[in-house]
């Protein structure tokens, strides 16, 4: 009988230990810890990029109004963030993308006149910069305003309500 009993201590000691292994392991694999993103972003040479960036931006805004000498800057908004994601999501190991920063810039402006003509000399500026991320016509602000006055949002106060059309959305490109 104490044979018995101590075989059993043995085997539930054996099984314990199997079993104390298994979470072990299934806690390290969880330990999914991000980078240190905001570490990242207050770096010397992440401060470098931004600042590098910063200069590169003003100038292409300054081109940006220099081309269109009908629109007037009336402010501008700036918003920079850093990412990374896990590129393994479920169990397993982490895999951390290398960490990315973007700085989105909004330039305000204001102009009067013809807005359709305004839009369009806009839109080529864009292109020429290559600031338009698509060749499609909707992605342009002409392509905007025309869809726009199609579903009865015609941003010029000539237009009357016998000129507009569907209120249907946008289609996608």
């Amino acid at each position: 009988m104490a044979t018995v009993l101590l075989v059993a201590l043995v085997a539930g000691g054996v099984v314990c230990a199997l079993v104390i292994c298994v979470l072990w392991q299934f806690h390290g694999a969880l330990d999914r810890t991000p980078p240190d993103v905001g570490a990242f972003a207050h770096s010397a040479a992440t401060r470098t990029a931004g600042a590098t960036t910063a200069r590169t931006s003003s100038a292409r805004l300054t081109n940006l109004t220099s081309a269109l000498p009908w629109a007037v800057p009336v402010g501008t908004s700036v918003a920079d963030s850093c990412q990374t994601e896990d590129r393994n999501p479920f169990l397993g190991p982490a895999s951390w993308a290398p960490i990315n920063c973007v700085r989105s810039t909004v330039s305000y402006l204001a102009f009067d006149g013809d807005i359709r003509a305004h839009l369009h000399q806009l839109d080529a500026v864009l292109a020429e910069q290559e600031w338009v991320g698509s060749d499609s016509s909707l992605n342009t602000l002409t392509g905007m305003a025309t869809w726009l006055s199609q579903a009865g949002g015609d941003p010029s106060p000539a237009a009357s309500s016998s000129q507009r059309g569907s209120t249907e959305p946008l289609p996608r490109p």
